[in-house]
């Protein structure tokens, strides 16, 4: 079940807009932990990679927009039946992968230049990060409840999706954002930015472990689901 979506007639509300400014806050946020840290503001190689962020972001609000704005406007909105173990792990995430990542580069980069990845890993970085991109995307269209916290859905009668990426792999939108994370270090050009990364990643595959088991318990039909599509993230892998 699940289809790709078509433009809502309901459009953008106020929640989704008051995410999407989230979304930039965040973004510019990172800009100013990345730089204090560094010491310094005089750094192409880092303002590359906060315009391809920028550019990045851009895009897919767009694309959301216009294909599938209810996503927006459902983002926006508090949810008050999160899964106790997404209260721990979510925040973790968020500021180990995103602020940690950033606070590491700036440190290695402008201030003390512990590492160094050359300029050539700047474009694989960006195709990286535009084909985990394209497959997040992907799989938000196909999924009507794709959300950022791990939930039952009762309040929108929750059902399997099997449609798009998810005939290939569970949970499409965890890989996607994975490969994402492991592209920056190569645009910004950090090696150290990897350690928080890995921490990172690694709260990202215990949260997919566990989401997976809750669905497994409690969204009928998933146990079948899941013995047809066997692997969560990689194929033949996990």
């Amino acid at each position: 079940m699940g289809k790709m979506h078509s433009k809502s007639d309901k459009g953008l509300n106020k929640y989704g807009i008051r995410y999407i400014v989230r979304l930039y806050l965040s973004l510019v946020a990172m800009v100013f932990v990345f730089f204090l840290s560094a010491g310094r503001v005089n750094i192409l190689r880092a303002w590359i990679f906060f315009v391809i962020l920028f550019v990045s972001e851009t895009i897919d609000v767009i694309i959301l927009c216009i294909k599938f704005p209810d996503f927006l406007n459902n983002r926006g909105k508090e949810k008050n039946d999160v899964e106790a173990f997404d209260k721990v792990i979510r925040p973790m995430y968020n500021i180990i992968a995103f602020y940690g990542v950033i606070m590491v580069a700036g440190l290695d980069i402008g201030r003390f230049r512990w590492s160094t990845i050359d300029t050539n890993f700047i474009f694989p970085g960006v195709m990286l990060i535009g084909f985990a991109d394209a497959l997040t995307i992907w799989a938000i269209l196909n999924n009507p409840y794709f959300e950022s916290v791990v939930r039952i859905q009762k309040d929108r009668s929750q059902r399997i999706v099997t449609s798009g990426p998810y005939k290939y792999i569970r949970h499409p939108g965890y890989l996607g954002i994975i490969l994402t994370h492991v592209g920056y270090p190569l645009i910004i050009g950090s090696l150290y930015a990897y350690l928080p990364t890995i921490i990172g990643i690694g709260l990202l595959v215990a949260r997919t472990y566990l989401e997976d088991l809750t669905l497994q318990r409690e969204l009928k039909g998933y146990v079948e689901y899941s013995q047809r599509v066997k692997y969560r993230l990689l194929p033949g892998v996990w």
